[in-house]
């Protein structure tokens, strides 16, 4: 969580919730007043140019309200840190969103209102609440992709999305 402290962000760390993530994730994002939010997994790290990312994407969300959430380019890395695979550089496309959870995935900026009127879409998926959220801001908005490196995924066997299926 320190590569976050230094971004231009307010850092709301909140207790874990073991086996409950759709409440710790609602309790966040309940948290604070600013017109955006995010989450953030404390096992991940963000890039310096994740502060690049933040500043533009809230552009974006300003510039375009049909914008529900924007995403960035993210990294796979083992649990040394050691990239895994090329990054995943490919366009936003709904029919992908809708199949793997990992398509909107980087560092995801949404609007507080949009998040805050669909909070029950995270206990549709207990074990990717995230996904289920993004999916139901999906709904009524788009998503966009913008070519920054801001999220380094760190895998490792026991984290819950190596269990993730399709629907």
């Amino acid at each position: 969580m320190d590569d976050l402290a230094a971004l231009p962000v307010t850092l709301h760390q909140l207790p874990a919730r073991q086996g409950d993530l759709p409440t710790a994730r609602a309790e966040g994002f309940a948290t604070g007043s600013s017109p955006y939010v995010t989450f953030a997994d404390p096992d991940d790290r963000y890039p310096a140019a994740a502060a690049d990312y933040l500043r533009h994407a809230i552009k974006v969300l300003q510039a375009h309200s049909r914008v529900c959430g924007v995403y960035s380019i993210e990294q796979q890395i083992d649990a040394s840190g050691r990239p895994i695979g090329p990054p995943d550089r490919r366009p936003y496309n709904r029919s992908e969103h809708h199949a793997r959870p990992s398509h909107v995935h980087g560092l995801i900026i949404m609007r507080r209102s949009d998040v805050l009127s669909n909070l029950h879409a995270l206990w549709h998926d207990p074990g990717a609440p995230e996904w289920a959220l993004t999916k139901a801001l999906a709904a009524s908005g788009q998503w966009a992709k913008l070519p920054y490196v801001a999220r380094l995924w760190r895998r490792h066997a026991g984290q819950t999305s190596n269990g993730w299926r399709r629907h």
